[in-house]
C-alpha cells in the first residue's frame, strides 16, 4: 500500500516490505483509535499520494493514494474497522483492505508517524 521515494534530507524507510512476526492488536499499540503524531508534517501531492514527514526522526514516508487515505483517516475519530469500510468505499476493487489497512497501520506506528510509543 506504500512505495517509497527520493526523500529530502533524513532517512526514508521502505514500508512496503513484509512484516515480521505476529500481529498485535491495536490497542497494545496506540488504543483503538490511530491518530497521527504531533510532529508529523504531510503533504499532498497532484497524483494522489502523499508524503508524510516526521521532523524530531527526520524520516519521510512516501504514501500511494490508497495509503493516503488511511493516513487521512488517523484522526482519532476512526477506528480500525472505520478505515476499513473508508478505504472499500473509496477503492472497491482493492483485494485486501482489512489487511492493507492493519499492516500499514502498524508500520505507521513503527516510523513514529502514529501518536503512542513506537516499537
Amino acid at each position: 500500500m506504500m512505495t517509497q521515494s527520493q526523500p529530502p534530507p533524513g532517512r526514508a524507510h521502505d514500508a512496503s516490505l513484509p512484516d515480521d512476526g505476529a500481529t498485535p492488536p491495536l490497542s497494545a499499540l496506540w488504543g483503538e483509535k490511530p491518530r497521527k503524531a504531533f510532529d508529523i508534517h504531510d503533504e499532498l501531492l497532484p497524483d494522489g499520494s502523499m508524503l508524510v514527514f516526521n521532523t524530531v526522526r527526520q524520516d519521510v514516508l512516501t504514501l500511494n493514494p490508497t495509503a493516503a487515505l488511511v493516513w487521512e483517516c488517523c484522526d482519532g475519530e476512526h477506528d480500525e474497522a472505520a478505515i476499513v469500510a473508508e478505504v472499500r468505499a473509496v477503492f472497491p476493487d482493492a483485494p485486501d483492505p482489512a489487511r492493507d489497512v492493519r499492516d500499514l497501520l502498524q508500520r505507521l506506528h513503527a516510523s513514529g508517524m502514529l501518536a503512542g510509543e513506537a516499537t
